[in-house]
C-alpha cells in the first residue's frame, strides 16, 4: 500500500483480507472518522433538521461538530468564488476521497447545518424550510436544483435590535436565540397581527375611526414573510414606524375595542338614533356636537370618550325633563277634558256600563302618553284625543241616552256599546256599537273659518276674522252639531 508492505496478523486468510482492506479505506478515506462511527439513516434526515438549533448529539447550538464544519467550509468557499453550491454537488464532494461518507451521513449533516441556519436552501429562487425542506431531501432526483449558500453572518448588534423591536411590538421576549430562528419567529408574528387588524377592521362601518388601522395593516403586510436576512439588515426604519404605530394607533385602538370606552360609545351611537325625532324639540346643538365627536378619527384616544359620555349624561337628562313636561301637559289636558266630560248631566244618566267604557278610554290614552319615548308622538296622541276621541267621546254618550230613551231594552245591553274612536283593552269583550246619534259632536279645530287675508295685522282685522268665526261657529250648531273646546 504506497509502497510499503502491510503485515497483517490473522491466522485466518479472510480476517487478514478484511483487515488489509480496512487498511486501505482507512488511508484512503481518511476523513472518514469526521462522522464519529455513527450510522445514519435515511428517515432521519427530518430530525436533523428539526433538532438542529439544538446541535447534533447535545452539541451547543453555537458549536459544530467537524463533519458539519468541512461540509459548512465547502459551501462557504464556494460562495467566495462565486460557485453554486448544489446538494448534488455536496454529495459528490464527500462521498470521494479523502472523505467517503455514506449519502445519508453528507444529507443529515448538512441538513442540520439548514436547520440550524447555517447554510440557506432554495428550489428555482424559493426558499425551502420545515416540511417542504425535508421532503426534498428526500427526492434525489431534485438535488441538482436545491441550492444551498451560506447564511450571512449577523453581528450580536444586529441579532439584539431585533429582539428589542420583537419585545416592545409583540410585548414578549422572543423564543429564538440565533438569526435565522429569529427571523421565522419575527415572520409568523407578523402573520398573526395582521389578521388580528384584519379582524378589527370588520366593523369599520359601525367604528370609523378602524379606519386608522389601514395604513399600520399595509405596513405589517409588506414586512410579513421576509427572510432573516431582511430582518436583520433592512428592516430598521419600517420597524421604527411599526413601533411608532403600535403606540399611536394600535394599542389604543386595541383598548378602546376591548374595554368599556367600545360601549360607551355604542351606547351613545344608539341614544343618538333613537332620539334623532325629540332634538327638533331641545338638544339639537348638543346632539351635533356628540355625532362630531363620534365621528372624530382619533375618538379613541385620550379623554374624547370621558368628555362624550358627560355630555351624553346631560342630553339625557334634558331630554328626559322636556318629555316629562311634555306627558304632563298633555296628561293635564285629558284629565281637564275627561272632568268636564263627567260634569255633563248626560254622563250621570248613562248606565254604569257606558260610564265604565269611557272611563276606560281616558286611561288607556293616558297609558299611552305615559309610555311614549318621542315628544312629537306624545303631542299627536294628546291632540288626537282632543280632536277626534273626545267628540267621538261626547257623541257617543248622546247617541246612548238618546236610545235608552227611546227604547226600553237599550238597559240591557249597556255594557257592550263601544265608542267610535275609543281603544278597546285587550282583556275587555268588544263592546257592541250604538247607534248614529243625531247630535253630533266636533273639535272646534274641525271648524272651518273663511276669511280672505293671509294674516290679522290690525283691529279691523281682528273683527272681521272674529265675526267670521262666529257665523262658522253657528253655522255648524244650526246643522245640530256640538263644539268641543
Amino acid at each position: 500500500m504506497r509502497g510499503e508492505e502491510l503485515e497483517v496478523r490473522a491466522e485466518d486468510s479472510r480476517a487478514r483480507i478484511g483487515k488489509a482492506f480496512q487498511t486501505l479505506v482507512d488511508r484512503v478515506y481518511v476523513n472518514l472518522g469526521m462522522l464519529r462511527g455513527i450510522k445514519y439513516e435515511e428517515s432521519d434526515v427530518g430530525k436533523y433538521i428539526r433538532s438542529g438549533g439544538e446541535g447534533l448529539f447535545g452539541t451547543e447550538a453555537s458549536g459544530l461538530t467537524e463533519a458539519e464544519q468541512e461540509i459548512l467550509n465547502f459551501a462557504q468557499a464556494n460562495g467566495r468564488t462565486g460557485i453554486r453550491t448544489t446538494v448534488k454537488a455536496i454529495l459528490e464532494k464527500f462521498e470521494r476521497k479523502p472523505y467517503g461518507w455514506p449519502q445519508n451521513a453528507i444529507l443529515a449533516n448538512a441538513a442540520s447545518l439548514l436547520g440550524r441556519g447555517k447554510l440557506e436552501a432554495k428550489s428555482d429562487s424559493n426558499p425551502l424550510e420545515g416540511e417542504g425542506l425535508e421532503k426534498a431531501l428526500r427526492n434525489s432526483h431534485a438535488y441538482g436544483n436545491i441550492v444551498v449558500e451560506p447564511q450571512v453572518e449577523f453581528s450580536q448588534a444586529q441579532i439584539r435590535k431585533v429582539k428589542e423591536f420583537h419585545t416592545e411590538f409583540f410585548d414578549r421576549q422572543p423564543e429564538s436565540m440565533d438569526a435565522k430562528a429569529l427571523g421565522k419567529e419575527l415572520a409568523e408574528g407578523f402573520a398573526r397581527v395582521a389578521r388580528d387588524l384584519e379582524a378589527l377592521l370588520g366593523p369599520k362601518g359601525a367604528y370609523p375611526f378602524l379606519a386608522a388601522l389601514q395604513p399600520v395593516l399595509e405596513t405589517v403586510k409588506v414586512v410579513s414573510g421576509k427572510s432573516s436576512a431582511w430582518y436583520m439588515q433592512e428592516f430598521g426604519s419600517q420597524g421604527e414606524r411599526l413601533l411608532d404605530a403600535k403606540d399611536d394607533i394600535l394599542d389604543p385602538i386595541r383598548k378602546f375595542m376591548g374595554g368599556p370606552q367600545r360601549f360607551i360609545y355604542d351606547e351613545a351611537t344608539v341614544f343618538l338614533r333613537a332620539q334623532a325625532n325629540n332634538f327638533s324639540y331641545h338638544g339639537v346643538e348638543q346632539a351635533a356636537a356628540i355625532s362630531e365627536a363620534l365621528a372624530d378619527p382619533r375618538c379613541f384616544k385620550g379623554t374624547s370618550i370621558q368628555q362624550i359620555k358627560e355630555n351624553l349624561n346631560r342630553l339625557w337628562i334634558d331630554l328626559e325633563t322636556v318629555l316629562l313636561k311634555e306627558v304632563s301637559i298633555a296628561s293635564a289636558e285629558i284629565a281637564d277634558l275627561r272632568s268636564k266630560l263627567e260634569g255633563l248631566t248626560d254622563f250621570e244618566r248613562i248606565g254604569d256600563g257606558e260610564r265604565q267604557a269611557v272611563a276606560r278610554v281616558f286611561e288607556d290614552a293616558l297609558s299611552d302618553i305615559k309610555g311614549a319615548t318621542l315628544i312629537a308622538v306624545v303631542r299627536e296622541k294628546a291632540n288626537t284625543f282632543q280632536s277626534r276621541v273626545y267628540p267621538g267621546l261626547l257623541s257617543r254618550i248622546s247617541a246612548a241616552l238618546e236610545q235608552s230613551q227611546s227604547s226600553p231594552v237599550v238597559e240591557a245591553h249597556q255594557g257592550h256599546s263601544q265608542f267610535v274612536g275609543a281603544p278597546v283593552s285587550p282583556q275587555s269583550t268588544p263592546l257592541q256599537p250604538t247607534p248614529k246619534p243625531r247630535t253630533e259632536f266636533v273639535h272646534r279645530s274641525d271648524v272651518k273659518v273663511p276669511f280672505a287675508k293671509a294674516y290679522i295685522a290690525n283691529e279691523q282685522d281682528v273683527d272681521d276674522y272674529v265675526e267670521a268665526m262666529r257665523k262658522s261657529l253657528l253655522s255648524e250648531i244650526a246643522s245640530g252639531k256640538r263644539i268641543t273646546v
